[in-house]
């Protein structure tokens, strides 16, 4: 098997078991979540993530005997995630913001009873580089009465904007 093809299958079997993880924590997050504070919770799923898809991409890497990385392979990732995390990050918070406020003053321009003079209320907890141009974010949006939402999301960051790839919310009104 090719070098390429042995590198890819590392990286898959790191994101599949991150994905793996996410998803477990998300599914008893709602056990959790009343016994930790929502920042706790969002720091300590971000921290399984993390671990869960280095010691994947570690383990994989081993059993499939590929060399270390290069000091320039290890100089180019450590940049690429941390232009992410200092251009990406801003941007992803930018454009879910202006999604919400916009929501919100379409609610109120119609008139909606259930817009307060409390809302929007809209709160980031975490967001992270997963990979290269792709952000996970956990937040809360409250835009009116019954009508808000606490998710976690995978977005991918191009520089002019953001799109979503997967989103899973831990709660809804």
């Amino acid at each position: 098997m090719k070098r390429a093809a042995r590198e890819f299958i590392a990286l898959f079997a790191a994101s599949l078991s991150g994905i793996v993880v996410l998803f477990l924590v998300g599914a008893v997050g709602y056990q959790l979540i009343s016994r930790l504070d929502l920042a706790l919770y969002a720091a300590l799923t971000a921290a399984a993530l993390v671990a869960a898809s280095l010691a994947a991409w570690w383990f994989t890497r081993r059993k499939l005997s590929l060399p270390r990385l290069s000091t320039r392979t290890l100089k180019f990732l450590a940049s690429a995630y941390a232009i992410t995390w200092t251009l990406g990050g801003p941007q992803v918070h930018t454009d879910l913001a202006a999604s919400e406020i916009a929501q919100y003053k379409r609610l109120k321009a119609e008139g909606d009873n259930r817009v307060w003079d409390s809302h929007p209320k809209i709160q980031f907890y975490v967001s992270f580089p997963v990979a290269p141009a792709v952000m996970l974010t956990y937040h809360e949006y409250q835009i009116a009465g019954l009508w808000g939402e606490g998710a976690w999301e995978l977005r991918a960051w191009y520089f002019l904007g953001t799109r979503r790839i997967i989103g899973m919310g831990t709660w809804i009104s």
